[in-house]
C-alpha cells in the first residue's frame, strides 16, 4: 500500500496489469486457435481493406466500399506492410493493444480526479479495464480501442476547462472512428454554444473548439460526397451499412420500433457484455442510500475536503481549471441542468437503445451484436465514478471498491470458464462465423497457395472470401475483390475466379455467375476446385 503515494504509481500500475493480462490472453487464445485474433468477419474485412489501402490497384473501388469511419484503418495500414504482420492478423492486434493502454491510461487517470483516493481509482481502473469482452476486443481488428481511447481522452480533458482545446481534437478522433461519437459530439458543440462552458471562455475561443469538434465529421461528409456523390451516402449504403443490413435480418426477430423486443435486447447486450457492473451501477446509489439527483455530476470539491493527508490525494488540484458541471447560467433551472449534464454522460447507452429501436445496426434475438455495446463502458466508469466520489470517507470508500473488484473478479474469470459462451464478443465473433467453415476455408486455402504468380479473382469480397487471403499466404496484390457492385462478367479475364457459394447476402448476387459465366465464355473456363463453401473457376490454358 505504501507504493501508492504517487498518481504515476496508480496509472503505470494501471498499465502494466492491464497490458500483462491483454498480452496472457492473447497468447492463451492463440495457443488455442492461431485464428482467434481475427474471428470476426468484420475483423478479417478491416484487416484486408486495410492492406488493400497500400496497393495502388485496388483504388478507386475500395474507397468506393469504404463506409466504415477511416480511422481504424489508417492505424493498421502501417502494420500491413509486414507480410508476417498481416497473415497473422497482428498487424490488427498490436496497434489495437497500444489503444487498449491508451485507454486504460486515460481512465486512471480521470477515476483520480474524481475520487481523488489512489487505490479507490485503480480498483476502479481494473474494473473496467479487465472486463474479458474489452481485452478480447483489444486484440482483434475491430474498431472499438480506436473510438474508446479517443473518448476516454475527450472525457478526461473535458473535465478541466483549460484542456477543451485538447478535449475537442479527441473528440474529433473518436467520429473518426465511431458514429456514436458524432452524437457526443453534437450534444459537445451545443452545450459550447449555450454555456460556453465558463464564462472565460470568449467566443473566439468556443468557435476554435467547435470547428475543431466537428473536423472529423466535416471530413468525412466532404469524402462521401466527393467519391460517392453523396454526402450521406454511408448511412444506408447497401451491402455493408448496418443499417441496410438490419432491413434484411429474420423477420420477426428485429427489434425496429418494437419498444419490448427492443428493451430485451438492450438489457440482453448489457449484460452479456459488462455483467455485473451494469446491475451495480443501477442498484449501488439505492443500497447506500444515497441522493441520486442532489448536485449529480460535480467534480467540485469543498476545500475542506481537499486537505486530505498525502497517502489519500492525488496531488491533482480542483481550482477553477476544472469544470464543475453546476450551472453557471442563473436563468438555467438547476434540476434541467441536471437533467442535460446525465444526458451527456449516458450519450452512448441512449445512442445504442435509439438504434436498435429505430433499426439502424443490426440487432437481432438471434444475432445479437454484442460489440456493439462496448462503448458504453466508458459510462459506466464514469457513474461508478461519480458515485463513489459522495462517500467522503477515503477508507470506506477504498474498502467499498476494493470489495466490489473482487466480486467482478471472480465474474470474470466465471465468464471466461463456466462457460466460455458467457464471453460475449467470443460467442459472436465464432457463432455461425468461422468454426463450421474453419477446414473448409483452409483447404481452399491450400489449394490456392499453387498459384503465388497467377492472379486471382474474388467476386464476392466479404468477410469469408477475405479469410481466404490470410489463410494463403498470398500476397495481396495476388487478389482483385470485387464487390456485389460490379456485376458484370463480360470483361473477366483472371486466371482464378473464386466463389463463396453461400453465408452472406452479397454473395446470393453471385451464385448465378458461374454458369453464365461458363455459357459466355466459350469454354474458357472450367471447375477446378469445389467444397461446401468455395467454387474455383480456372481458366483453360
Amino acid at each position: 500500500m505504501k507504493y501508492f503515494t504517487k498518481d504515476k504509481h496508480v496509472i503505470i500500475s494501471s498499465i502494466l496489469i492491464s497490458f500483462a493480462v491483454a498480452v496472457f490472453s492473447l497468447i492463451l487464445m492463440q495457443n488455442h486457435n492461431s485464428d482467434s485474433n481475427i474471428f470476426y468477419g468484420d475483423s478479417n474485412s478491416r484487416l484486408v481493406q486495410s492492406a488493400l489501402l497500400l496497393e495502388k490497384s485496388s483504388y478507386p473501388q475500395i474507397f468506393k466500399e469504404l463506409v466504415w469511419l477511416p480511422l481504424p484503418y489508417l492505424i493498421v495500414i502501417p502494420f500491413c506492410l509486414s507480410e508476417t504482420l498481416f497473415h497473422s492478423g497482428f498487424a490488427a492486434s498490436i496497434p489495437n493493444i497500444i489503444l487498449y493502454l491508451v485507454f486504460v491510461f486515460f481512465i486512471s487517470k480521470s477515476n483520480l480526479m474524481i475520487l481523488r483516493h489512489r487505490l479507490s481509482a485503480l480498483a476502479l481502473t481494473l474494473i473496467i479495464s479487465l472486463n474479458p469482452n474489452l481485452i478480447y476486443l483489444s486484440f482483434s481488428a475491430m474498431s472499438e480501442l480506436s473510438a474508446l481511447s479517443a473518448l476516454a481522452g475527450f472525457f478526461y480533458f473535458l473535465f478541466k476547462q483549460s484542456d477543451l482545446p485538447k478535449a475537442s481534437i479527441f473528440l474529433a478522433l473518436a467520429t473518426l472512428a465511431r458514429y456514436e461519437a458524432w452524437l457526443v459530439c453534437i450534444i459537445f458543440v451545443g452545450l459550447i454554444i449555450i454555456y460556453r462552458i465558463k464564462s472565460s471562455l470568449n467566443n473566439y475561443q468556443a468557435i476554435g473548439i467547435i470547428l475543431i469538434s466537428i473536423s472529423g465529421i466535416l471530413m468525412w461528409l466532404i469524402f462521401q460526397k466527393i467519391v460517392n456523390g453523396n454526402w450521406f451516402y454511408f448511412l444506408n449504403a447497401e451491402y455493408y451499412s448496418t443499417s441496410w443490413q438490419s432491413k434484411f435480418s429474420r423477420s420477426g426477430d428485429i427489434a425496429t420500433l418494437n419498444l419490448p423486443l427492443t428493451l430485451y435486447l438492450f438489457v440482453k447486450s448489457y449484460w452479456e457484455m459488462f455483467g455485473i457492473s451494469v446491475i451495480l451501477v443501477i442498484i449501488f446509489p439505492i443500497i447506500k442510500r444515497l441522493k441520486y439527483f442532489k448536485n449529480i455530476g460535480s467534480l467540485h470539491h469543498s476545500k475542506e475536503n481537499n486537505n486530505l493527508d498525502n497517502s489519500n490525494t492525488t496531488g491533482i488540484s480542483t481550482e477553477s481549471n476544472e469544470i464543475s458541471f453546476k450551472s453557471e447560467i442563473p436563468s438555467i433551472p438547476v434540476r434541467m441542468n441536471t437533467y442535460i449534464k446525465w444526458l451527456f454522460i449516458l450519450l452512448i447507452p441512449v445512442f445504442n437503445f435509439l438504434s436498435i429501436f429505430l433499426g439502424l445496426t443490426e440487432m437481432s434475438v438471434y444475432g445479437l451484436n454484442f460489440r456493439y455495446v462496448a462503448l458504453a463502458i466508458i459510462s459506466i466508469n464514469i457513474i461508478f465514478g461519480l458515485e463513489f466520489s459522495k462517500i467522503k470517507d477515503g477508507k470506506k470508500q477504498q474498502k467499498l471498491l476494493l470489495n466490489l473488484f473482487l466480486i467482478t473478479a471472480l465474474q470474470y474469470i466465471s465468464m471466461i470458464i463456466i462457460p466460455t459462451e458467457n464471453l460475449a464478443t467470443f460467442k459472436e465473433a465464432t457463432s455461425g462465423y468461422f468454426s463450421d467453415r474453419l477446414s473448409y476455408t483452409r483447404e481452399c486455402s491450400q489449394y490456392l497457395k499453387q498459384f503465388q504468380s497467377d492472379d486471382i479473382l474474388m467476386l464476392t469480397g466479404t468477410g469469408y472470401n477475405h479469410r481466404l487471403i490470410k489463410f494463403s499466404g498470398l500476397g495481396i496484390s495476388n487478389f482483385r475483390l470485387v464487390s456485389n457492385q460490379e456485376s458484370d462478367i463480360s470483361g473477366i479475364n483472371n486466371k482464378l475466379i473464386v466463389f463463396n457459394k453461400f453465408g452472406t447476402r452479397d454473395a446470393t448476387l453471385f451464385l448465378t455467375i458461374p454458369e453464365r459465366l461458363l455459357k459466355i465464355s466459350a469454354n474458357k473456363y472450367s471447375i477446378s476446385f469445389e467444397n461446401k463453401y468455395y467454387l474455383i473457376l480456372k481458366k483453360n490454358s
